[in-house]
């Protein structure tokens, strides 16, 4: 579950050029528009209504095409040689978020990336929101179904959490249930001590998938909370 930054330190600032095409490195997908203003996708996952108006497929696409570029980074480091891949990893932003190179590591991050990225394109996944409850959203292993909370439909487009929530809650549904969030240790801060200092939860934590996710892109590298 991706809580408040209300009773979490969960934030990180997203360009509003998210939401515009011509402004973003990697351009939203065209979503169709409902008599009533509510987005829908065409194919793949199912909005439903109780989320109308607010652009949520573009975010959704969004979420998909930063878990896909990351698939296809960890598929690449999977090509190398061992001594080549370890080289590639401590120097990239897989440190950064998962802890020095280990071979463990890497398939057990290469294997829930694959699984994020799948299920973010799957025409088995239901968007609904709860915009009574207060947090971000919520979602459980292996339950195709994520659903928003209030704290996702008032936090702003410059927020990063914007779309990282759907990476996030991707992950829980693909088994990433154990790691620092049950201590409360939400946000980039926290990812990144955890990956220094517990790698080994730092694999298998939402907040640091979705992070990776993100923040290793062109686009977000030294912006918007990203390092």
């Amino acid at each position: 579950m991706k809580l408040s930054i209300a009773i979490t330190s969960a934030t990180v600032l997203l360009s509003a050029a998210l939401l515009s095409a011509s402004s973003h490195a990697e351009p939203l997908t065209p979503v169709e528009t409902d008599s009533t203003g509510g987005a829908f996708a065409a194919s793949g996952p199912v909005v439903d209504s109780s989320c109308s108006g607010h652009n949520i497929p573009s975010w959704l696409s969004n979420a998909r095409k930063f878990a896909s570029s990351a698939t296809s980074r960890l598929n690449s480091l999977g090509s190398m040689s061992d001594a080549s891949r370890k080289s590639a990893w401590n120097s990239g932003s897989e440190k950064r978020w998962f802890g020095s190179y280990s071979d463990s590591r890497f398939k057990n991050v290469k294997g829930r990336m694959t699984k994020i990225a799948s299920i973010l394109g799957s025409s088995k996944l239901d968007i609904k929101c709860k915009w009574s409850k207060p947090w971000y959203g919520d979602a459980s292993p292996g339950i195709y179904k994520i659903t928003l909370g209030g704290d996702w439909k008032s936090e702003p487009s410059s927020s990063a959490d914007k779309v990282q929530t759907f990476v996030h809650e991707a992950a829980h549904i693909a088994g990433a249930v154990l790691g620092g969030e049950a201590r409360g240790k939400y946000g980039i801060s926290d990812a990144l001590t955890r990956a220094s200092k517990h790698p080994g939860t730092a694999v298998r934590t939402a907040e640091n998938l979705g992070y990776y996710a993100i923040c290793r892109s062109s686009y977000w590298s030294g912006k918007g909370g990203c390092p």
